[in-house]
This record gives structure tokens, sequence and C-alpha cells, in this order.
């Protein structure tokens, strides 16, 4: 039976086989290995590239290996206002500014390339027509000529580039070298952007006008292949990286043309050696956007807002996002859902009460249990049929019933099965009473030992017979051959002193004749004695020795040639050599008396002897002397003579040997710095016999101070309303003794119903009405618009709405402060009444205003605010100049402006919460003079431009969140500042005048790196004397710690 037809049977059989199992089954049975796929390694592409807004361009990349399996790649944007890419790797330029662009590999995500793509504003360019030859044409057609020409020139300008060439093809620059390539197109009207790379990474570098720059560190042999390309035009140019002529000494990079926000600048380095110049762009800067909204977005209209550069004074227009509908949370219901049909619910926008209306999901039926309205057996399948229970709905639906399956009994075996013939087995179901046979294999035979009927031999196979136990069946098998039984080896024949031998293996069976492995025996060769000499041999003649076989029955001889004897030379000298002149030897031999080799003794040279009481010992920087004489002896006539010659050797100054090791020279104190340098360790004698230290010392290196070591704060003046107070603590380190004031609060600090938290102070309010006010009613609303305040309360409270008498007749108007106050810097809502001073408001649940701009600008008696409305939005410049006021409960939480809020609010001590959504402090506490303690700022804040300036009572700067980008003139004035902020974000690049005249500062920690421009940063602080060091990316500084006495650089 085949495999596959008992997998079926067992599968019918046991009726719970899943096919799944089945399957795994089949799949075990024939396993098959996937072919191994190469996987990428990585992409490849151009570092940089340059755009134009407006511009689509193909990005080029190449997947690696070439033999990479999968080669698809995902493309992504970082900026996707500046730049978008399709999935085909199409890029267009959106905005200007630098994104990056990323390539990543869709079989191996971590496999990716970033590009770095700069977007340009468009350049516009002026097209001047071709100057045409003069002709000499007939008057009629000298019109049409000139349109001919006129239509040429615009055909031209349309066209695009159809070849490039380049003024050179390849350059040899030295490391720290630059050049430039002019590159030429034609048609010479053509308009289309030229692109620039260099397929070398790192070292060569290529910009977009063509510039070349070698960076110092790139070696000798570098080769770099520059590319300019418009579409599939292109041209090359090979750079090769040589020895120069000179070994640059490149001086100071000058700026020749500054940088500005679209355009690239130019700086220039000249070479001090052999006044070589190199050049290297600079990048453009950028614009720097100021945004100023000019239409507000309402829920479903854009709004826009206006851009200006800070810089250039470009200006843009943005669309501002339409703010979209805040639907009520709770809808009415339209039309009620059915089991089968949606319904319908109706919103309503609670700004704009537009309406909106969405789907009410049907119900779905409500099915009850169902009855069986067909039953199963165990071959056919039955049915159920459930009704909606839902009142109204005839819904019916139909479910089937699986078939119940056969059970079936193991059965009676009604064929035996034998050794060579199947049985069968059958089985009954105990449900439908259906039989099913299954067949039974065959048992097979049960042989026993055999008898061999026939004996093997070496060579020849036995026979054995089986007999079956069961059935008497019978069959034969081969018994295998014995094999040869081999001996060890036997002579054959014997080998004499020039003739082979043989030896053999045989058999060892009775009767077997077989031999094998039958090797020669070498012949023995001759057994020479001692011999004879019957000729001897001497300095030119060989002699001869006659030699006699020894080996019985042989008697052969033998002459063999005794060598000639060697020359047995021994060196004579004819003339012994002195110091200065040659002397003279030659060979001679011992036993024939030949001589041979004549040659000179060189002279032997001085053997000179120090004398050292006249040696002068080498210093550092100068060089010493000894006094060296000749003691060599030779003979001369029979007699010693010496050769006494005096020398006289310069010893080099030994160079300064410096210590690896800093000594401090100078101690740091708290705010002074110290010093240390490398000592040079050499010593060495003077004339005198004395040991003298050398005093040179290299690597000069400034200690930071220690900083002040302080105790705790101690109060030494007790604050009180209007008077601050004054907490002083002092330096424990030996010797210093600095002492630190910062001032502390106790001002007033009221609540929303007018009350002093620290005395018995309270405002007691008094609702205003129509006639403290210039008003404005409409009817049509039934609102009163309140203009101006000219009423006597000095602590009034603002309801939600007044009554007025109009024609007799008294209504009651919705209070209202409508508008943008554009003009409350001249003439603000309350500091025109000269009636009477404000001292204290409060707003009432209901009053509709959202902009507060200005408001109480001016306000000198103004103390306090109390509730503001929560549909305030803006608050710019709403207190500025209350020189009294003090405190605001709270500020709206939907706030989004507060530039100018607080500024030239004298006696405010305590900052009140600055809620989420603000972005701007532009100034909001400038001059606020006695503020003592800085408000936790937003984690969204953007700009600290002059928020705390003149903030003379501040000792502590808050902690500036991440997302801060422009911090100029933040801290001016803070003359009690005693640290700068502790952490200062990635995002600030620039630091002008941020801690201007704070005379309290003392030290600076380290700068980030990310800051690149620092104007007048520390300007006038009378303390600062030491910096940790300024930022490496820092590409302009003016005045950063001007006016700073105590400062050392």
């Amino acid at each position: 039976m085949k495999k596959g037809n008992n997998k079926i049977k067992i599968c019918a059989i046991a009726g719970a086989v899943s096919l799944a199992a089945l399957f795994s089954i089949f799949i075990n049975d024939t396993p098959s290995e996937a072919k191994k796929k190469i996987q990428p390694k990585k992409i490849t592409a151009a570092a940089s590239v340059q755009m134009t807004k407006g511009e689509k361009e193909t990005l080029s990349y190449q997947v690696k290996p070439k033999k990479t399996a999968n080669k698809k790649v995902t493309f992504s944007s970082s900026n996707k206002k500046i730049l978008t890419v399709s999935k085909t790797g199409v890029v267009q330029a959106k905005g200007e500014g630098t994104a990056t662009i990323t390539i990543r590999s869709k079989a191996k995500k971590q496999i990716k390339k970033k590009v770095k793509i700069r977007v340009a504003a468009p350049k516009t360019r002026s097209l001047a027509l071709p100057t045409v030859a003069p002709k000499t044409v007939q008057p009629q057609n000298a019109v049409q000529a000139a349109l001919d020409n006129l239509e040429m020139s615009a055909l031209a300008a349309r066209s695009s580039i159809t070849k490039i060439t380049l003024d050179r093809t390849s350059i040899e620059l030295a490391a720290g070298e630059s050049d430039q390539l002019i590159a030429t197109v034609f048609p010479v009207t053509a308009t289309d952007k030229l692109l620039w790379s260099c397929d070398f990474h790192g070292g060569i570098n290529v910009y977009q006008d063509g510039r070349i720059f070698i960076t110092e560190d790139t070696p000798i042999g570098t080769t770099g292949v520059i590319t300019v390309s418009s579409g599939r035009v292109t041209a090359t140019c090979t750079i090769v990286v040589v020895q120069g002529a000179c070994q640059h000494v490149w001086g100071p990079w000058a700026v020749v043309e500054d940088a500005q926000c679209g355009k690239e600048g130019l700086r220039r380095s000249t070479c001090t050696k052999c006044s070589k110049v190199r050049e290297e762009p600079i990048a453009a800067t950028g614009h720097s956007w100021l945004s100023k909204t000019v239409t507000e977005p309402t829920c479903d209209q854009v709004g826009e807002q206006e851009d200006t550069c800070q810089n250039c004074g470009e200006k843009k227009r943005e669309a501002i996002p339409a703010k979209g509908h805040t639907w009520a949370p709770n809808g009415t219901v339209k039309t009620e859902p059915t089991c089968t049909k949606a319904g319908e619910m109706e919103y309503t926008c609670t700004v704009c009460q537009k309406t909106k209306t969405d789907p009410i999901p049907a119900n779905g039926h409500s099915w009850d249990l169902g009855e069986i309205t067909k039953s199963p057996t165990c071959t056919t399948a039955g049915q159920r049929t459930f009704h909606c229970l839902v009142d109204g709905c005839a819904g019916v639906k139909k479910e089937t019933i699986d078939a119940t399956g056969h059970t079936w009994t193991y059965g009676k075996i009604t064929v035996e099965p034998g050794c060579t013939t199947k049985g069968t087995r059958l089985c009954t179901c105990l449900t439908c009473g259906e039989n099913s046979s299954v067949s039974l294999d065959a048992l097979g035979h049960t042989w026993d030992a055999g008898v061999i009927t026939k004996e093997p031999e070496c060579t020849l196979s036995g026979v054995k017979v089986l007999t079956c136990q069961v059935c008497g069946e019978t069959k034969k098998e081969s018994v295998p051959q014995l094999g040869h039984d081999l001996g060890d080896y036997v002579v054959d024949k014997a080998a004499t002193c020039t003739e082979f031998g043989k030896r053999s293996r045989h058999c060892k069976r009775t009767g077997c004749t077989y031999r094998t492995d039958i090797e020669s025996i070498k012949p023995l060769g001759h057994d020479w004695d001692a011999g004879v000499r019957t000729s001897e041999p001497d300095c030119y003649n060989t002699g001869v020795l006659t030699q006699t076989c020894q080996r019985a029955g042989c008697g052969k001889t033998q002459r063999k040639p005794i060598p000639k004897l060697q020359h047995q030379f021994q060196e004579v000298t004819l003339r012994e050599p002195t110091c200065t002149t040659n002397g003279k030897k030659c060979e001679q031999c011992q036993l024939c008396k030949d001589t041979k080799n004549e040659v000179l003794i060189p002279a032997t040279g001085h053997n000179w002897q120090i004398i050292a009481a006249d040696t002068v010992e080498p210093t550092c920087t100068k060089d010493g002397s000894e006094h060296y004489k000749c003691i060599n002896t030779y003979t001369k006539d029979g007699k010693t003579v010496s050769c006494g010659v005096d020398k006289i050797e310069i010893l080099n100054a030994t160079g300064h040997n410096y210590s690896s090791t800093y000594t401090i020279d100078i101690n740091p104190g708290c705010a002074t710095r110290g010093v240390r340098t490398k000592h040079c360790t050499n010593t060495y004698k003077d004339a005198s016999g004395n040991v003298k230290t050398c005093s040179s010392t290299i690597e000069r290196e400034v200690i930071p101070p220690l900083g002040h070591q302080f105790g705790s704060w101690a109060q030494k003046t007790a604050a009180s309303h209007g008077v601050l107070g004054m907490q002083q603590r002092q330096c424990t380190r030996t010797g210093c003794g600095e002492v630190q004031q910062r001032m502390t609060a106790s001002g007033h600090q009221y609540d929303a119903s007018g009350k002093c938290s620290k005395c018995s102070k309270k405002f007691t309010f008094t609702k205003s009405d129509a006639s403290d006010w210039e008003y404005t009613l409409h009817e049509t609303d039934k609102t009163i618009l309140l203009k101006k305040y000219i009423g006597t309360k000095t602590a009034l409270s603002i309801p939600a709405k007044m009554d007025v008498t109009v024609d007799g007749k008294k209504s009651s108007y919705q209070v209202v402060f409508g508008g943008h106050y554009e003009d409350r810097v001249k003439a603000s809502v309350f500091a025109s009444n000269k009636k009477a001073g404000i001292q204290a408001v409060t707003f009432e649940s209901g009053v509709k205003i959202d902009n507060m701009d200005y408001m109480f600008a001016g306000c000198e008696k103004l103390e306090m605010v109390g509730t503001i409305p929560s549909t305030v939005t803006s608050m710019k410049g709403t207190f500025k100049n209350c020189s009294e006021f003090c405190s605001v409960a709270a500020l709206p939480t939907n706030l989004t402006e507060i530039s100018n809020a607080f500024e030239g609010c004298e006696k405010m001590e305590t900052a009140p919460a600055i809620p989420a959504g603000i972005t701007s402090l532009y100034a909001t506490f400038k001059n606020c003079k006695n503020l003592a303690t800085a408000p936790t700022l937003p984690t969204k804040l953007i700009n600290l431009d002059w928020t705390f300036s003149g903030c003379e009572s501040l000792s502590s700067a808050p902690a500036i969140p991440d997302t801060v980008t422009s911090m100029t003139n933040t801290f001016e004035g803070c003359k009690t500042l005693l640290a700068i902020p502790a952490s200062i974000p990635t995002g600030v690049t620039k630091l002008t005048m941020t801690f201007y005249d704070c005379d309290a500062l003392e030290n600076v920690p380290q700068l980030p790196n990310t800051i690149e421009e620092m104007e007048y940063t520390f300007k006038n602080c009378d303390k600062l004397c030491y910096a940790a060091g300024l930022p490496k990316n820092l590409s302009r500084s003016v005045g950063i710690f001007e006016g700073c006495e105590k400062y050392e650089d």
C-alpha cells in the first residue's frame, strides 16, 4: 500500500486529524531549503545637493553590492515644507532652507543613506538677445528680418542644455589649495541649473559655483572626479592630490564677501611662504523670519500671516490653517436608526453655530436562540432558523448545522492475514449502521537460523538454506568467501654484492598455492677494507688509496684519490702601523713557504682619553666642551714611542627635557584663575661646580577659578509691603570672604476677591454701570461696546450685562470689549481717565473680550486685577508702565500672546504662572525692578528676547526649555543675577547682549557649541573674571567681554 493512501485511511478512521496537521506531514516528507539571497550592504549617493525653490530633480543612488536580490528602497523627507519626495525618488523644492532626504532599503531597514539638500530662492535672470551682424536687406524685408531674429532668440531662450564643456579636464592640487572650474553650456541662452558633484567623499570638496577645495589632511595620490551635470548632459574633470612645490603655511581666513540670507559669501586665505591664494565659499545665512498675523483664521476659513526677514527685510505671506469646528459633544438625533438602516445625528459648532450631520450606525438585529428546522445526520448537514426579537422587524437568518459524522466500531476480523496474504476487518457506524472494510497488512515470514549446505573457500562462496517456521517455505542465501590467510615474508632468492634477490607472502591454508606482495631485495654492495696508501699527496699533487672487498667469494679491488694538501698560510707582519701611518703584512704557507696577499695595515687611529678636569658641561641652550689626549704606543726602530696628540670636542646643548606632568605656579582662587606649566627637569654644573636646574617652562594653562563655597542665606533686612528685603551669604573658603546679596519679596499679593494674602488690605469692588463709560449700543445683537472709562470708582467690577435706558425704555445689554486695540498705547481704556486713578479691577463671568492688548497701559495707580475672562487670548502690553501694579489672580489658560504684558511694573515681586500655550515672552517682564523670582517657563516657548531685561532684583535664572531659539537681551541689566542658566538650548545660535550689565556674574561655564554668534553678550559685567571657553562653532564675535574689567582672556 502506498504511503499517501495510508494517511488518507487514518484520517477517515480517526475523524479528527486536521487539514493543517496533514499538510505539515506532507511538508515534512519533502523538505526544501530556500535559496540564500544576497542582502544589501550599503547605499551610495551624493552627500549634498543644491536646488532652487520650485525645481524638481530625481535622486541618483546605488544599492550595493550590484547582485543584491532586493534593491527596492523608500524615500522620506525631514521637512515637507521645504522638500517633498515621491515613491520613485522625485524631489520637489517647496520652500527655502535645508532638509534631508533619507533613502532606506526595504530588505534591510538599517541600511540607509542621508542626502542633505539646500533649497535657495529662485534667481531672476535677464536674457540678452544675441547681437545680429549687419545685413543688407530690402526695405520691404527689414521688419520681417527683425521679427525672425526675435523669434529665433526666444526659441533659444526656451531650449534645454545640450552640451557642457569645462575649461580643464584634469587639475593637480596640493593639500590645502583651491581652484575654480568654469563651465560653458550650449546653447548659451539655456537657463537650466547646473549641478556639481564629486565621486570621492571627504578631502576633495566641490561647491555649486565650481570652486574646488582640498582639505589639508588629504593624502598625496588621492584622486576624485568632479562632474557637472544638467539632466543627462555631463562634463567631468579629474582632480589629483600631489606634493606641492611649497609646504604651504596658510594664513588666517579673511572674509572677502559676507554671506547673505540667500547668497553664499566668500573667504580667502594666503600662504605666508609663496603667497598662493585659496578660496572657500561661506554658506548662506538663510532668512530669519518674524511673523505677524494679518488675518485671523476662523473655524472654516484660513487666515493669513506676513513673515519679514529680520536680516534682509524680505517679506512673504503664508496661509494660517483654519482652526476647525469645535463640535458640541452631545448632538440631536434627527433620524432614529433601525436594525438595518443607519440614523442621523446633528452636531452644532460651539464657536460659529454651523451644523453637521453624522450617521448613527444601524442597531443590528437582536436574534432569538433559533430553532432546528432540519436535523443533521452522519453525512448530511442540518439547518437552524433565527428570528429578530425587535418589535416590527421581520428579519430572519438561517445557519447550517454540520453533519455529525460516523461513529465507527473497531469491528471484527473477517479474513485473517497470512505470511504473504492480506486480511480484512469490518467496522460498523453506531448511529446509522453503515459498514466499512479495513485492509490488514500481510504478517511476513518467520525464518530460522538456516543450514550450510556448501562450505566457503578462500575464493569461493558457500550456500545456506533458511526455512519459514510458520508455513515451511525455504530460501537460499550466499555464505561469504573466507579470503586468503597470508603469513610473513619468505625469501625466495638471496641477494649478492651486485645482484638483486626476491621475497613474497604465502597463503597458509592447506592446498592453496597463492602468494602475493612480491618484492625485490637490493644488492648488498661491496664491503671495502680501510685500504693501503700507494702514493702520498702534497700541496700541488693528489695521492692514491687501494681498497679490497672483504665479503666471502668476492675479492674485488678499487683505487681512490687522496686529496691534495691545503696551504697552511699564516699572517706575517712586515711593518707595524702607527696612529696616522699604515703598516704592511702578508700570508706565508708553513708547508711550502709560498706567500700571498701582501696588504697595508691601516693606521690604528688615536685612542683618546678624556681630561676630566678640563670638561665644561653643556646646558639646555649652551654648548659645552671636553679635552682628550691620545694614549697609544707603538714600536719604532726597536723602541716604544707614545703618540700624545690633543683634541677638543664641542658638546651640543642638551635641549630642554620637559616633565610630562604639570606644576602649579599660581594657585587659583574663588574668582581668580591659577596657572600651571610643564617645567624642564634638566640639571647641570656651572664653572664653580654647583648644580643648577633649568628654569624654562612650556604649555602654560589657565586653571579655572575654584568658585565660591557659600554658606546658607541669612536674612539681613526683613521685607515689608512695598519694600524688598535682603538676604546675604558669605564664602567659607579660606582667604575669600566674598559676600552675595539677593532681594526677597513681601509686597502685596492679591487673590481674585481683592484680598492681600500677606496683610489685612482688601479692595471692595463696586459694580460698574453704563454711566462709568463712553460706549456704543448695538440694538440688533443687544450689546454695549465699552470704549473708555470715565467713572470715579477706583475699585470696580465689570459685569456681563449693563442696563441702559433708551427712549424711556430700560433694557439689558451684553458687555463687549470688541476689536483689536491698536491705539491703546496712546489712549488706554482706563489710563486717560483723570477723574479717578483706577486701583483694582475684576471681570464678572460672561464679559465678552478676547483681546486685552494695552488695556491698562499707563495706569500708574493700578495695584491688582482679579478675574480675567477665560475667552482672552491676547494680552500684549496689557499692564505696561503700571508702576504700582502688584499682582493678577491668574492668567487665562487659552492665552497665546503676552509680549510686553508687565513691562515697567516696578512693584511686581512675584510673576503669575505662564499658560502652556505661550511661545513668546518678548519683553514680558522688562524693567520689573522688584521681581525677585522668575516663573516656570512653558515647554513650547520659542522667544525669550528682552524677557527679564532690567529685572534688577532677579538673583537666579529659570530653567530654559529646549524649544527656545532666541535669547536677545534676555537678562540685560539683571544686576543681582548670580549665575547664567544651567543649560542653553541647542536651538539658540545667537547671544546678543543676553547678559549685558549683569554685575553679579563672576564665572561663565562652557557654552554649547551650537552658538555661532555672540555680540556684547557679557558687556559691562563688572565682576566677571573667568569664562570656561567659547563655542567651537562661533563664527561672529563682537565685544563679548567688553567692559569686563576683571576678565582675563
